[in-house]
């Protein structure tokens, strides 16, 4: 399991941009508007434990593709 992460890496950071996404409102879309940090894993999926459970921590995150398909189409 991956250690929790304060933030994004600089991988999420670069692709939420591509897509015209802020880390505040990728932030407050999974965590609410209480939220202040970044409290899933940095690679950028909001679950804490992706790095090791879902990829190698080597490897480029499959989730944060269809996680912003997913928050496109909410209209947030």
């Amino acid at each position: 399991m991956s250690a929790i992460v304060r933030g994004l890496d600089e991988a999420a950071r670069v692709t939420l941009h591509h897509h015209r996404i802020t880390q505040a409102s990728w932030r407050r879309h999974y965590f609410g508007a209480e939220a202040t940090t970044w409290l899933g894993d940095r690679c950028g999926c909001p679950d804490d434990r992706c790095i090791d459970y879902h990829h190698d921590a080597h490897e480029d995150c499959s989730c944060l593709l269809a996680l912003i398909a997913d928050y496109e189409g909410s209209g947030a």
